[in-house]
This record gives C-alpha cells, structure tokens and sequence, in this order.
C-alpha cells in the first residue's frame, strides 16, 4: 500500500513530492481520506 510505502517518509514530503510526484498524488488522496 502506498500508505505503508511511505510511511519512513512521512515527515519529508518534500522528498516524496519531488521524487514521486506521480505517486505523492495517491499518496496525498490517501492521507487526506
């Protein structure tokens, strides 16, 4: 799960933004969810 993928990062999402815009969208609509 994307939720879980990300979770090391969940302070830095700049990083993930950056890095994984594609991926920041679903993670972004998961976490407002």
């Amino acid at each position: 799960e994307i939720k879980k993928l990300f979770q090391p990062h969940f302070q830095d999402l700049n990083y993930i933004y950056d890095n994984k815009c594609e991926d920041w969208i679903i993670f972004k609509n998961i976490k407002d969810d």
